[in-house]
């Protein structure tokens, strides 16, 4: 309700549609580098300051003085070489020059921290155009308002640092001599994206590159192609000129032997859509596919190299291609490895940034900070496997109650979208970062959530959200939540504020429990070279840095949601904001490398956590049979075997582990040890009254009254916290009639199932353990214990193998292992040997909400579904010591 309030407020407030044809830039010549007829204009441009802004207004706001326009289109050398009273007080034939595109803050000593308005002119001549040719320039990016005008006339204004605009310029391009001027103001004010202050450089000038681009006077602006969840491919071309209603267009990709053709409609767009075919290979990060796709339309044709992938959530899971995927990152400013970054990212650049993530760091996602950077390094992270997250500067504040900047806003969005949404390597849109928590910016972001569904529902919308601290608590409620697919947090506790190191493991997380979370920044600065090898050392070192990547990702580690992680920061970048004399001098320092790509300690410190990642599975932990399993040893009690599983738990981080219940025992011996488990808030489910098999029970509503036999108790135990998950005993689902109607019932009590993927045969071991510890047989205890971890070893590299070869990756597992006396003195050493293996410990639902679980059926997951898709599963190597537990100690 509120979401839908916000939105009609926003409507009311702001009354023009949200819709992609409302925000569609003009004009876009999409794909416009395959374009043969493509001239770029970069190299040395000449240039002339003008701080008072004399080339735009005089005094008073007056018409600025034609002596002051640096627009003008005369050879002023000329001029002033004929007798008369005018003169000038610029030329740009014979100013200096600076390289184009780049910031002119690198340029010249005397530039570094120019911000105003600078004059760039670029003299050309086009090349040979065709009759009836049409002819536009591209400006890539120009930062931050743009004056453009060719021989003398102005043809267009843009605001907006970060992204790209075209501009007609057919009827006033010359073959010969083009003067082309181009007023670049860097100022920001109250009413700019981003405001006057943030934390990195805002480079001034043409930073990225322009170019005159030749079409037929009908062509081909825009070309999308991408792939649904439904497995379709969905594509559009949209024309621009006099002939663009009614024509034939066509689609066609040459490596999947696809062509598919359509006609445009009056407006003259044309959309096309078929099945996926069979051939299509998915776009991942390990195997980044990209198609040359052409689209053509009369004599016009554009070619895009396009990846194929699906991106969605589901409950706290991002799914890439429908399967979970933890996001490896980094954040990124658009800076060049340099002592003097230019913010000139050509591909070479790019590569080199993004390699250091991909090779370096072993990552799969880089967060493209806090605008939307060069279009360069985003095909770049497509043809390298590097997912992205894309933002537009609304940073810290802006004037969030002035129309007119929402609508900057949104726009700046749009031509975001305009410009990347052929990109499978995007996958996140961010519609900020850290703004204060208020009712008219969380309005103002509401609208543009709003406007990225309209323009692409097909990507995943975020916002870098701030934490309340309450003492030792970390919430994230932000009433912006409603609006987001995937929660990210920004947090710097053990840098900023007075928490040491070794707090931040005291400290306790409130999030969201359905929804992904990414710590999108943590960070601290180090000077690199500056070292400090004591026991605590200190500020600015590179070993404090990684002592306190260490302790950040211990803590993250714990967040049960936690799905993809991009420190602060790649590299060190420009900040006026960071003078230290020592440390800083204009650098902020939070770089896991230098400016110029040295590497500090912490690099290696996220790169071997991103080596464990990289091998990481999920497993939540059920224990079945509470709380009576097996014999007892002498001397010990059920609530001891309890109470030592909730300490192995405890010591290992396993935040939950489901006792599934037989009631029968409990009357039997009692349920203090049910009441330990769940004192320590460990969770209880249904595991039937007397553990009975529904394929051996003499009907099934005997083994219903069964199943509900056991609910009393377990009601009573949980107190009114949710309960109702069922495990099969015996794992035993029956066949044919029965099963179907056993599950059916189930599900219409309420019940989820809870399925097993791991299990390493302890009930095998519970009486022979029993029976030698109280004959005293230690070294049969011994013989057994090292035969069964054997086995634990054995039976998770066979897991993880056989996931790999089921499913293609590395399926979340679900553990069964059982309330006995051999299983309390194992599991510490369990568990153990599952997180050097690489296992985080995850809630049951968490890993079920896989969709691999939703094939139901009984024993163990990956073996029915092996059979069921007929594969032939490796066997497991036989132990080199074979033991038969049941026969020890008789």
């Amino acid at each position: 309700m509120l979401r839908l309030f916000l939105l009609a407020l926003l409507w009311a407030v702001n009354p023009p549609a949200l819709a992609a044809d409302h925000l569609r830039p003009q004009l876009l010549l999409t794909a416009s580098s395959s374009r043969a007829q493509n001239l770029d204009l970069s190299g040395r441009w000449t240039y002339s300051k003008d701080l008072y802004r004399t080339g735009l207004t005089d005094i008073n706001g007056w018409v600025a003085k034609s002596r002051m326009q640096r627009h003008r289109d005369v050879d002023i050398a000329a001029a002033e070489a004929q007798a008369g009273t005018a003169f000038f007080e610029f030329d740009l034939d014979r100013g200096p020059t600076m390289q184009v595109p780049g910031a002119w803050n690198s340029a010249e000593p005397e530039l570094r921290y120019y911000d105003g308005l600078i004059w760039f002119q670029r003299r050309f001549d086009a090349p040979k155009a065709a009759t009836g040719q049409r002819s536009f320039l591209r400006f890539e990016a120009v930062n931050y308002r743009a004056f453009v005008y060719l021989n003398g006339q102005e043809v267009g204004r843009h605001e907006g640092g970060f992204t790209p605009f075209v501009i007609e310029v057919t009827g006033t391009l010359r073959d010969q001599g083009n003067r082309l001027v181009v007023g670049v103001d860097s100022r920001h004010d109250g009413q700019s994206i981003p405001g006057e202050i943030t934390d990195w450089d805002l480079y001034g000038g043409i930073t990225r590159p322009v170019r005159l681009i030749q079409t037929p006077a009908t062509f081909i602006d825009d070309a999308t192609l991408q792939l649904t969840k439904e497995q379709r491919l969905v594509g559009s071309i949209q024309l621009n000129g006099p002939r663009a209603a009614g024509q034939a267009v066509k689609l066609s990709i040459a490596a999947l032997g696809l062509k598919l053709e359509a006609r445009t409609d009056a407006q003259g767009l044309a959309r096309f859509e078929t099945m996926a075919p069979a051939a299509l290979k998915r776009w991942t990060p390990e195997s980044p596919t990209l198609y040359e796709v052409e689209f053509a339309s009369g004599d016009d044709r554009v070619v895009d190299r396009i990846g194929l992938r699906t991106i969605e959530v589901q409950g706290s899971q991002i799914l890439l291609n429908g399967q979970p995927i933890f996001l490896r990152g980094v954040s990124l400013h658009e800076e060049e490895l340099s002592a003097n970054p230019a913010r000139r990212l050509d591909d070479a650049a790019a590569r080199a940034l993004l390699q250091q993530v991909k090779q370096g760091l072993g990552g799969n996602y880089v967060r493209l900070s806090h605008y939307p950077h060069a279009e360069t390094l985003l095909r770049a992270a497509d043809e390298l496997g590097l997912l992205v997250w894309s933002e537009i500067p609304v940073y810290w504040t802006v004037d969030w109650d002035n129309k007119a900047v929402l609508d900057k806003a949104r726009s700046m969005q749009a031509e975001t979208i305009y410009r990347d949404r052929n990109r499978a390597a995007l996958v996140l849109w961010s519609v900020g970062n850290e703004t204060p928590v208020a009712e008219n910016r969380t309005r103002f972001h509401a609208a543009l959530a709003a406007t990225v569904r309209a323009l692409d529902p097909s990507r995943l919308i975020s916002a870098a959200l701030l934490v309340e601290r309450k003492g030792q608590v970390l919430e994230i409620a932000d009433p912006l939540l409603p609006h987001l697919d995937v929660v990210a947090v920004n947090t710097y506790a053990g840098w900023y504020g007075d928490d040491k190191l070794e707090d931040l493991a005291k400290l306790q997380w409130k999030l969201p429990a359905d929804k992904p979370l990414l710590a999108s920044e943590f960070g601290a600065d180090a000077l690199a070279g500056v070292h400090d090898a004591s026991p605590k050392p200190r500020k600015w070192s590179e070993e404090f840095q990684a002592a306190y990547y260490r302790a950040t990702l211990a803590m993250l580690d714990k967040l049960p949601t936690l799905t993809g992680l991009s420190p602060w920061v790649l590299k060190d970048f420009r900040s006026p904001r960071r003078e230290h004399p020592v440390y800083q001098n204009g650098w902020n320092r939070k770089g896991l490398l230098s400016e110029t790509g040295q590497k500090k300690l912490a690099f290696e410190v996220m790169a071997a956590y991103y080596r464990l990642q990289a091998r990481r599975f999920d497993v939540a932990i059920t224990v079945d049979d509470l709380p009576v399993h097996g014999a007892l040893p002498p001397g010990v009690s059920r609530l001891q075997v309890a109470e030592a599983h909730l300490q192995a738990f405890r010591e290992a981080g396993v935040t939950e582990a489901w006792g599934f219940v037989n009631s029968r025992g409990a009357e039997q011996e009692g349920d203090a040890a049910l009441a330990a488990w769940r004192r320590a808030g460990q969770p209880l489910g249904n595991h039937s009254y007397s553990h009975m098999n529904l394929g051996r029970a003499a009907s099934l509503e005997a083994w219903q009254e069964d199943v509900v036999a056991g609910e009393p108790l377990i009601a009573r135990l949980m107190a009114g916290s949710d309960w109702r998950w069922f495990r099969y005993p015996y794992l035993a689902v029956g066949d044919g009639e029965r099963r179907e109607a056993a599950r059916t019932w189930l599900l219409e009590r309420g019940y989820r199932i809870a399925d097993v993927s791991l299990s390493f045969s302890d009930w095998d071991y519970s009486d022979a353990y029993a029976r030698c510890k109280a004959v005293g047989n230690e070294a049969a205890v011994a013989a057994m214990t090292a035969h069964y971890l054997r086995g634990v070893d054995a039976g998770i590299a066979q897991a993880l193998t056989d996931s790999e070869a089921v499913y293609g990756r590395r399926l979340p597992l679900v553990l069964l292992t059982h309330m006995g006396a051999f299983s309390a003195v194992t599991l510490p050493e369990v568990l153990r040997r599952l997180q050097a293996a690489g296992a985080r410990f995850v809630p049951l639902a968490q890993a079920q909400a896989d969709p691999a679980y939703q094939r139901f059926g009984g024993g163990g997951l990956i073996a029915r579904e092996a059979k069921a898709r007929g594969l032939a599963l490796p066997s497991q190597s036989a132990d080199p010591t074979p033991l038969e537990p049941k026969s020890l100690c008789r």
